[in-house]
């Protein structure tokens, strides 16, 4: 169905339909040249709990990468991570770096500061689900620490 192997995931997920999945194709076509529009397209698919699109999404959206992942961490589900590392481990990183076999440390680039995205969750307990099926994959995240400055 996917055309790549997911790493196994006892949740179902929401199906939105074709015609929901149309307009959001259709929204992230149009939002190319828009930050607005593609934000909030972006964050309202994800919310809608699908995870058909998830591939695409990565595709059409490679300078968001890592906040396709903070936004499933902060309102998606554990189907829809268990669908975006499975495309990332047996698509994307193949294809990036074929002769590195340490794909933790490619991986990096695709999680960043999911902390933020957990303390942000409305829901905590799916978001914790979701990091706790990261770190049942070794997924690492590369963490960014703001510069600290004192204003004396």
């Amino acid at each position: 169905m996917l055309g790549f192997d997911a790493p196994a995931v006892n949740v179902t997920s929401t199906d939105i339909g074709d015609d929901q999945l149309l307009v959001y194709v259709k929204l992230f076509g149009v939002s190319l040249g828009c930050e607005d529009i593609r934000d909030m397209a972006l964050r309202e698919y994800i919310l809608s709990g699908d995870f058909m699109l998830i591939t695409y999404l990565h595709d059409q959206l490679t300078e968001y990468d890592e906040q396709i992942s903070n936004y499933i961490v902060e309102l998606g589900n554990v189907a829809q991570m268990a669908v975006l590392l499975g495309y990332l481990d047996t698509r994307i990183i193949p294809r990036i770096q074929p002769d590195n076999p340490n794909v933790v440390d490619i991986r990096r680039d695709y999680f960043i500061d999911l902390h933020r995205s957990l303390f942000k969750a409305p829901n905590q307990h799916n978001a914790l689900e979701v990091i706790k099926y990261l770190n049942n994959n070794n997924v690492v995240q590369k963490t960014y620490s703001p510069s600290i400055t004192h204003e004396w």
